[in-house]
């Protein structure tokens, strides 16, 4: 069995030489701290760490490491002065010596040097060596090509690229060069005829092929800040704000407020019912169709003001809706069962009427390049024209509805309508091709997102259906809520990244959930009719927009305190019809529309913005290195890094401010803290408090009485804050404080509390005045769990996460390969499980014993004790807290107490004229406990002395058992159906009920879950904490006619693992329910299985073959080692 730490970790491991540092900039070395490092005066936290080799909060963080990504961060940036400061100061250089020589040699163009160089740095796979060498050697004969050196540039080829024999297409590539030489283009050599441009680029694909752990990548510690800032933005349940506005200082949470929820305008041009609507794809306008035969084109202001653009004139029956061409520069209208017409934007202008003779047309839509539109027409067919009203195509059949949407894919390749009640068909124009999206109920309407991947499906049962048409089609979330009795009513995507659904309702609210989650996040009342269109600005995802049958269209936008009351726009369409299409009489109804709705940002200019994402501002990312290296220890660095690039990590008040309170300075530090910007009051106030309050015990330890009381009444009362705290001061008056044990002199008590009050400043004080302590280390743990948590397979420690690359568990961490086969038992196995420590295994059989096995520290398992004395098959076992003593179950007879040390039987726990048929210890390992064949659970102490009994339908004739950790509840089968959670302290019980008969179940490490087994082959995973219910569902194993148990395994029980009547062990991913093994090698039903609760790679399963095996990793190869006595044998 490999331990934890053997075989190939997430990343290529190499021998790294840590050496003298020769690196490449120079110029650094004796930069003292300036006055704005004044982060030693700041109390820091101490990091959790391993003799300095983990830092941050979890201890995750590998220091050095840590302290190389920064290096390298430096260096891309430019500050190469502070970059090798921080190596010289840390002691760790950003890479080998080998490896800056091999940098060395490949811009100075020393090629053979480079190769011999190359198989000095400790790498260890020859395949890496060979490509490496490949690309030094390439780049040595192009050069001497340039030069004109062609006979060395032959013998290059000859003797030193073709032999690795690899890449033998460039090999040829290369030598058609002899013959015809490349062109030595402008620009591409220096003065002395060097190619530095293409040395340069060697490094970099160097870096790209060797392990990380050899060349730290370019960019990693932005490419690690940007994954945290992913994991906040996707944590965040109403986030709705552009990437640009995520701070590195704080995690990003946005409010309930970034949802547009207030009406900001009422549209009121239209004269009857408004039935739809949408915003232009650029956002900058709006277009809404009624059922007064017009449509209006609403102009969007820059400060987002809503106005009338055009009134459109010209259909004879109500307008159904409208479409938007791709650029925004025409619109279709399509009236009930009538024509449709496309029409100017920018002067109003009707283009051209698009009708078929006999037949009206009911639905329209633009192909994406524009040359295009598409119809659904009344004989259910959808036809597409050419802009000048030829006919292209026409589909015969069952392809739409009477009243139907139609759309189609970016690509242009399918068109989707209703095609009947209850199912939408995609139709590929291109291929002849057609998927079937089928309902259970009469589809209404439906949204397609920007991205073409995801529709939006509203039924006639009032639920909102989101389909992944993609791949398979399948439902991925539902909606529910909003109202539906009678009318069609549209819903919509919308907010950043479409994060959001929003839907029209019949009571006269517009519904809002999460897209992903399908939690309702808003209601929004307004309206008095039928809402019966909803459209988000493409662009702006602060504004919404809303269609009625009250005939007004709402305009909503932020919620912000201290509104102006609203006013609406009051305009008839009649009036507007005297007007000249291209004016606007709408006037603005509230100040300033720019402070209500949030306009989209651009990116911020060339240089302030940093990373692949352009999301990292550089100043942000700056100060918190800059943080990091202070709280390090590193204040050189610290120092020269806030003087190399210009951005110091605190104000000039702020670091006045810390200055004064270090010193002492009570009045200049209050006086000082009015200058630094903030504009909270009650912060101002708070940490006011906290200065004078230091002021006033500083007065106090010295004796000045009066100046304290002074202090307390003339300062610190007027602030009118922290009422009991004042008091508790008061009191100090009268009763002083005792002087600290210990302390040689009051000097280092005031230090002390003065950088106490630093920290406490820190936390209070906005973190755009004040850094907070270890914002890098917190960002980069954040990373980390994004890596680990996308990770189907992880299994492995956080210990073993690096900071070089990407975590990426293959499908050989978990374990798939038979290490040992156990035989000591003489019949079927029926139970095991591995001790709370790892360090043993029991098993108990048919053949009326249980053996205890001993896993040594190499993993080899092997006989302790094997424990006779049962008269009966032993059914179960269970492990004592403490791992000491052992419980074993005998079929309806008796439970026996072992000393594991020993393997003596310590107690015989029985009942008068009933039998035992389970067991287990209270969680303080002080008292026992089991189910009967009477079907009661009873408690006994470790003497047997009964406790307490309950009679009833407690358990099951064949039944699992368990309590939780905090010793209040104990579970048990007490029907087929159905688990109690019995509370026996406050005499309360829960029902778990399932459809199915249950077999077994297991409890989770953590007491919130249970894994329930059910005769019909499935395995369900029950919270049993607030809600009870199932979160997940694991099929694929084989069971019909024995007890099948199954159990949480991996690290951090990421795993569930199931025997199975067909001899294989399975395993499930347990938060996907993803099948991802299947294990062979029993000969017989696999009746249990345990994952060891300290390895992570140690499973092992329990057969009707009579044999146990234990699993481990598939790269683990353990060779017989001569004969071995009890029972066992191992896979070679």
């Amino acid at each position: 069995m490999g331990d934890i730490g053997d075989g190939e970790p997430p990343y290529k491991r190499v021998k790294e030489s840590v050496r003298e540092l020769q690196s490449f900039p120079k110029g650094s070395s004796s930069t003292e701290p300036t006055l704005g490092s004044l982060e030693h005066l700041m109390a820091r936290s101490l990091p959790i760490q391993g003799d300095g080799e983990t830092i941050g909060s979890r201890g995750v963080i590998k220091k050095q490491e840590f302290i190389k990504i920064i290096t390298r961060a430096l260096y891309s940036l430019g500050y190469d002065r502070s970059g090798a400061l921080l190596e010289e100061e840390s002691g760790i250089p950003l890479h080998s010596s080998e490896v800056n020589l091999l940098m060395k040699h490949v811009l100075a163009g020393k090629w053979d040097e480079s190769v011999a160089t190359l198989h000095a740095i400790g790498l260890t796979d020859e395949s890496l060596v060979k490509l490496a060498s490949f690309l030094i050697l390439e780049q040595k004969f192009m050069e001497l090509l340039n030069m004109g050196n062609f006979m060395d540039a032959l013998e290059t080829l000859r003797n030193e690229i073709v032999p690795l024999c690899i890449n033998v297409d460039r090999v040829h590539e290369l030598a058609a060069l002899i013959i015809t030489p490349p062109c030595v283009l402008p620009g591409m050599l220096n003065q002395d005829g060097v190619d530095t441009r293409g040395r340069s680029e060697i490094l970099d694909k160097l870096q790209k092929l060797l392990p990380a752990t050899v060349m730290i990548p370019e960019r990693r510690l932005e490419h690690l800040v940007e994954q945290a800032l992913d994991v906040q933005r996707d944590a965040c349940v109403f986030h709705n704000t552009l990437d640009s506005e995520l701070s590195l200082y704080s995690d990003h949470q946005c409010g309930r407020n970034q949802i547009p929820s207030q009406t900001l305008q009422i549209l009121e041009a239209h004269e009857d019912e408004v039935w739809f609507l949408q915003f232009s794809h650029n956002g900058k306008f709006l277009a809404s169709s009624s059922k007064d035969q017009t449509a209006i084109i609403w102009e969007v202001s820059e400060n987002n003001q809503v106005s009338v653009k055009h009134i459109l004139i010209g259909h004879h029956k109500p307008v159904m809706a409208v479409s938007w061409s791709s650029d925004d520069c025409q619109l279709l209208t399509c009236g009930l069962e009538e024509a449709i017409r496309r029409w100017d934007v920018g002067t109003g202008e009707c283009l051209h009427v698009y009708e078929k003779q006999g037949v009206g047309l009911i639905s329209c839509g633009w192909f994406p390049n524009g040359k295009g539109i598409f119809c659904g027409l009344t004989d259910r067919s959808i036809c597409l024209w050419d802009l000048d009203g030829r006919e292209i195509e026409c589909w015969k059949g069952q392809r739409t509805l009477k009243i139907s949407d139609v759309a189609i894919t970016n690509d242009g390749k399918r068109i989707i309508s209703i095609c009947k009640e209850t199912a939408i068909v995609l139709h590929d124009w291109e291929e002849r091709d057609e998927r079937i999206i089928e309902e259970d109920q009469v589809i209404t309407s439906f949204s397609l997102s920007d991205d073409s991947k995801f529709l939006l499906v509203n039924l006639i049962n009032q639920e909102i259906h989101l389909w992944s048409i993609t791949g398979e089609i399948k439902v991925v979330s539902k909606y529910k809520g909003h109202k539906r009795t009678r009318f069609i009513i549209r819903s919509c995507f919308g907010g950043v990244e479409q994060g959001f659904i929003a839907s029209g309702s019949e009571d006269s609210q517009v519904y809002i959930w999460h897209r992903g989650t399908g939690e309702l996040l808003q209601a929004l009342p307004g309206h008095s009719g039928a809402i019966n269109c909803v459209s988000w600005n493409p662009v702006n995802p602060h504004m919404l927009a809303s269609a009625s049958d009250d005939r007004t269209i709402r305009i909503w936008g932020l919620n912000h305190d201290g509104e102006p009351p609203l006013k609406r726009v009051k305009e008839s369409s009649g009036e507007f019809r005297h007007l000249p299409n291209n004016l606007s009489c709408v006037e603005p109804i509230m100040g300033s529309w720019g402070d209500l709705m949030a306009c989209s940002q651009p990116l911020q200019g060339v240089g302030e913005t940093i990373g692949s994402k352009g999301v990292i501002r550089r100043q942000e990312f700056i100060k918190i290195i800059t943080r990091a290296l202070y709280s390090l220890g590193y204040e050189r660095s610290g120092a020269v890094l806030e003087e190399e690039s210009g951005i110091p990590l605190h104000s000039t008040e702020m670091n006045l401010l810390m200055k004064q309170v270090f010193d002492g300075k009570w009045d200049e530090s209050v006086a000082t803290l009015h200058t630094i910007g903030l504009t909270d009051k009650s912060i101002l106030k708070s940490a006011s408090f906290l200065i004078l309050e230091q002021k006033f015990l500083e007065l106090l330890n010295v004796g000045k009485v009066m100046d304290a009381l002074d202090t307390l009444r003339n300062e610190i009362v007027p602030l009118c804050i922290n009422i009991g705290r004042v008091h508790e001061l008061a009191a100090c008056i009268i009763t002083p404080p005792c002087a600290v044990p210990g302390v040689s002199s009051q000097e280092t008590v005031d230090a002390k509390s003065r950088a106490e009050i630093l920290g406490k400043l820190q936390k209070l004080l906005p973190a755009t005045i004040m850094i907070p302590e270890r914002r890098l280390e917190h960002l980069v743990e954040q990373a980390l769990d994004v890596q680990r948590d996308a990770c189907v397979f992880h299994n492995t420690l956080d210990s073993e996460l690096s900071l070089y690359s990407d975590h990426q568990c293959g499908r050989n961490q978990i374990p798939s390969q038979t290490l040992q086969i156990l035989e000591a038992h003489n019949d079927e196995v029926w139970f095991l499980q591995f001790s709370h420590n790892g360090k043993y295994l029991a098993s108990s059989s048919k053949d009326q014993t249980a053996i205890i096995w001993e896993v040594k520290e190499n993993n080899q398992v092997s006989v302790k004790h094997t424990l006779t004395g049962h008269q009966k098959p032993v059914m179960t076992l269970a492990w004592s807290p403490d791992d000491s003593q052992l419980l074993t179950c005998g079929l309806e007879e008796v439970i026996r107490r072992w000393d594991i040390t020993s393997g003596e039987c310590l107690h015989v726990y029985e009942k008068q004229g009933v039998g035992l048929i389970s067991c287990g210890w209270f969680p303080d390992g002080k008292g026992v406990l089991c189910g009967v064949t009477d079907k009661s659970i009873c408690l006994w102490d470790l003497d047997g002395r009964e406790l307490e009994c309950w009679k009833g339908q407690r358990t099951l004739k064949i039944s699992d058992l368990a309590m939780t950790d905090d010793g209040t509840r104990i579970i048990s089968i007490c029907k087929e159906t159905a688990i109690l959670l019995l509370d026996w302290e406050a005499r309360f019980e829960r029902i778990i009920e399932e459809d199915q008969v249950i077999t077994s179940f297991s409890l989770s490490k953590d007491n919130k879950f249970l894994l329930v087994n059910l005769i019909n082959q499935e395995i369900h995973l029950w919270s049993i904490t607030g809600d009870l219910k199932v979160v997940s569902k694991y099929k694929g194993h084989k069971r019909t006619r024995f007890v099948i148990r199954s159990c949480f395994g991996g690290f951090e029980q990421a795993f569930v693992a199931s025997g199975s009547e067909d001899s294989q062990v399975y395993v499930w991913h347990r938060g996907s329910g993803e099948l991802l093994l299947a294990l062979p090698g029993h000969s017989g039903a696999v009746n249990c299985v345990t994952w060891n609760p300290v390895n992570p790679h140690m499973l092992a399963s329990a057969s009707d073959d009579r044999t146990i095996r234990i699993w481990g990793l598939d790269h683990v190869n353990l060779k017989c080692n001569g004969s071995h006595s009890n029972g066992i044998k191992f896979t070679i």
